[in-house]
């Protein structure tokens, strides 16, 4: 029955220090440690007071692995992103218009409203807490955006700021340890979407990649730029 006990102690010791893909492996394994030939011949004869405290061992010793290396791979992801994070100031000479991307959407007025939008001054804060929820506020003159996703995580319901129109809001990280956003535009059909990248470029700056998706019409890319211009505090705007 002891021996039952230590196993089950030595079962926990061998799933900690390990990543989540290395546990359905050593899952067979944890079995054959706690058994050490066969599930039915171990459970045999065993008190069940035995059984509880080996089973209580393996519990405990499987939620603090959970709990450390979720900390780790947050940890690991925070410092991946850390390029990407602070205040970003938009570097208006070498951006491109935004009318083609709004003028697909088809606004009302599209000609006049991105004539708006191309003078106004961006300023970016983005940030990661909570593991990988990623909030990027857009500041200008008119007010502030923030958009608040879960990277990796599956699609969410949202409105826009009036309520009007609703979307499905997603986020992933991508390959060059930068972000993306994407919103699928459900009122309009199938097919539509717009999803925004945003990645540190060799140079220093910010590249942010606007992509509008359309059934049936060629993809519309807007590409802005962007320069760091402080750190991320609890004073960034």
């Amino acid at each position: 029955a002891m021996l039952a006990v230590v196993r089950g102690v030595r079962l926990g010791h061998a799933l900690a220090g390990h990543s989540a893909s290395c546990l359905c492996a050593r899952g067979v394994r944890l079995g054959r440690a706690l058994t050490g030939h066969s599930t039915s011949r171990a459970m045999a004869g065993l008190p069940r007071a035995v059984l509880s405290l080996g089973l209580s061992v393996l519990s405990a010793s499987a939620f603090y692995e959970s709990t450390a290396e979720r900390a780790q791979c947050d940890g690991a992801a925070h410092h991946e992103l850390e390029p990407l994070l602070g205040v970003w100031l938009q570097i208006k000479p070498a951006c491109e218009s935004l009318c083609p991307f709004i003028e697909g959407l088809g606004m009302p007025g599209a000609r006049y409203v991105c004539g708006i939008v191309d003078a106004v001054q961006v300023t970016l804060r983005i940030s990661l807490a909570d593991g990988d929820m990623c909030e990027i506020v857009d500041k200008t003159i008119f007010g502030r955006n923030s958009t608040r996703v879960q990277l990796g995580g599956g699609e969410v319901e949202a409105a826009t700021r009036g309520g009007r129109k609703r979307y499905m809001l997603s986020g992933w990280r991508s390959e060059q340890n930068g972000v993306g956003i994407k919103c699928r535009l459900f009122q309009r059909g199938d097919g539509w979407e717009t999803l925004m990248e945003r990645r540190v470029m060799p140079d220093g700056r910010l590249e942010e990649s606007n992509t509008l998706r359309r059934p049936g019409l060629p993809d519309v890319v807007v590409r802005r730029y962007f320069s760091k211009v402080g750190p991320l505090t609890e004073d960034s705007f």
